[in-house]
């Protein structure tokens, strides 16, 4: 099964060889793949080599949440262009408002989390603070 967030193809787990499936998928759409910062890359490839469970369980979902809203922030911070058109825009107040998104879901969700969950939050929220500060100094 195949999900479309933000304009990007992810493929969650069905299956015995469905990582490699995955990791092949978004392999071939490279034009997609050029779009992903190496973080968020990085973060996905993982994503889709540790999960084991099939889609619709709600950790994946809250996953995928999770990652769409990371997107949203790298498209704000102009590290992956916009979905739609294509361009490469810099709006610092919409990297903010995904970031506090983000923020908001860790502090709602707070001891109801898997460990797998909780590191991609904590750590997509780390990476993504770090870029916004290194963004507001540019702008």
């Amino acid at each position: 099964m195949t999900w479309r967030a933000n304009g990007i193809h992810n493929l969650l787990c069905l299956g015995t060889n469905s990582e490699l499936y995955a990791l092949n998928l978004i392999n071939s759409h490279t034009e997609q793949v050029n779009c992903l910062s190496e973080l968020f890359y990085a973060i996905l490839e993982a994503y889709i080599i540790s999960r084991r469970t099939v889609v619709e369980q709600p950790s994946s979902l809250f996953s995928l949440l999770v990652l769409s809203l990371g997107n949203a922030a790298l498209v704000g911070l102009g590290l992956v262009p916009e979905p739609d058109s294509g361009k490469t825009t810099f709006n610092l107040e919409l990297a903010e408002q995904n970031i506090e998104m983000l923020s908001m879901l860790k502090d709602k969700s707070k001891g109801n989390l898997d460990n797998d969950e909780q590191h991609l939050l904590d750590g997509l929220l780390y990476d993504l603070r770090l870029k916004y500060v290194e963004g507001q100094k540019k702008a």
